[in-house]
């Protein structure tokens, strides 16, 4: 079984099953032979971000949208807005639209990464979302085969406030399947966490970090300016605003402390209802 994977670069990977595991995963194609890219891509050649005014797809599901018996792909973006990319061609010759189709679905808290499960077992496949404030949503297929309708999202696990590494942190993906035999679908939850570590500053140190935080939050525009792509702009600037930015600018990687990463799968075994409802109980 082959499978597919979003990336933060803006576009999906397709991973080849061989008998001997996986082939390297090589950047899917649309139906023209292009790059299959949503919206915002990084460009690796010129080493800068492009089409910026766009959505930025980071993630993909497979699903067979119209039931024609071929895959399509839905994708997730950093805004939190999902879009169909149809499969003109077919299961064995796929031809990807050149165009991805929104769907007028959002996810609240960004970064929709969706899941494809029937979750309520009435034969049609909803949407499972991962976000970027950890929160997994479900969005219910309301419509019919090959005719998908989808409610609003509901909240299936809320975004998790306690301590890191206690519970599911940010920019969650999840998975979908009955993990203990119970004939009900279960969660599996990856996350990430990050956590500024300041513990080896002084207050006066973390008080001088604050500070120039403030100020450099009051030279937006100096900023764009230096860092952007309108020499003319950049040339206008007051050296002296310059020499002060990169002052700030060290002060600030002196004093910002040191981020620490982790990253956990959880578990999350759904209890069996009394009553048909949305919800998960945690084990």
């Amino acid at each position: 079984m082959d499978f597919l994977t979003g990336s933060f670069d803006g576009r999906p990977y397709w991973a080849r099953a061989t008998k001997d595991g996986y082939a390297t995963p090589v950047m899917l194609n649309n139906g023209a032979g292009k790059e299959l890219i949503l919206g915002m891509w990084w460009d690796y050649d010129g080493g800068q971000w492009m089409d910026m005014e766009k959505p930025h797809g980071l993630s993909v599901a497979v699903v067979d949208w119209d039931a024609d018996g071929d895959f399509d792909l839905v994708q997730g973006t950093s805004k939190g807005g999902l879009y169909l990319c149809s499969n003109e061609g077919t299961a064995q010759k796929p031809a990807f639209a050149e165009q991805g189709t929104p769907l007028k679905l959002e996810i609240p808290s960004g970064y929709a990464m969706p899941t494809v499960a029937d979750w309520n077992g009435d034969g049609l496949f909803d949407l499972i979302c991962g976000s970027d404030s950890g929160a997994i949503y479900l969005l219910q297929n309301q419509g019919s085969a090959g005719k998908p309708k989808f409610g609003a999202p509901q909240v299936l696990l809320a975004a998790h406030a306690g301590q890191p590494g206690t519970g599911p942190g940010t920019d969650t993906q999840v998975a979908v399947g009955d993990l203990n035999g119970d004939g009900l679908p279960d969660l599996m939850v990856g996350d990430q966490n990050s956590r500024r570590d300041v513990s080896h500053l002084t207050d006066a140190e973390q008080a001088q970090a604050e500070e120039v935080q403030q100020e450099l939050a009051g030279m937006a525009e100096i900023i764009q300016a230096y860092y952007g792509d309108d020499e003319e702009a950049k040339s206008a600037l007051d050296p002296k605003q310059v020499e002060r930015l990169q002052e700030l600018l060290q002060l600030q990687s002196r004093l910002s402390g040191k981020y620490i990463r982790s990253a956990h799968v959880w578990m999350y075994l759904q209890k069996a209802p009394k009553e048909p409802v949305v919800g998960l109980g945690r084990d």
